[in-house]
């Protein structure tokens, strides 16, 4: 009986497939964590959640988070990590980003986009999706 040969380097094909066509890798296959680099794709969204204290309702007293997210057109999921959970159905990232990386960005709300960056589960009520993007660079806009 023949038996399929197995691929030599699963995690370095991905990798590539995920930096060539991020549209499709997102739609076939999971991505990785932390520290690999992914690109992702999606509508660049400013969105507002309740915060402290209670995370619960802006209108009873929590201060509004406001920040920039990834509206994916196709949910993603993730590869567990020794530090994270694998996730699926992912359609909402929420983007990490300095002072800079929200001036550079903000012109393109409201647009489609692909960024570049590293993922890492959401672990702290600050956090609003289930998935962060942090270190993103604009890769382009279409």
């Amino acid at each position: 009986m023949l038996r399929p040969r197995r691929s030599v380097a699963p995690i370095a094909a991905l990798l590539l497939t995920a930096w060539l066509i991020p549209e499709r890798a997102s739609a076939q296959a999971c991505l990785p964590y932390e520290p690999d680099t992914v690109r992702i794709a999606g509508v660049l969204e400013q969105l507002t959640f309740p915060g402290p204290p209670h995370y619960q309702s802006i209108t009873n007293g929590d201060r509004p988070q406001t920040g920039f997210y990834l509206r994916l057109a196709t949910s993603i999921c993730t590869i567990a990590s020794p530090d994270y959970e694998a996730k699926t159905g992912v359609k909402l990232v929420q983007l990490v980003l300095d002072s800079l990386g929200f001036a550079t960005l903000r012109p393109q709300l409201g647009r489609s986009v692909t960024l570049a960056g590293t993922l890492s589960a959401a672990h702290a009520a600050s956090h609003h999706a289930p998935i962060l993007l942090t270190a993103v660079e604009p890769d382009s806009a279409r």
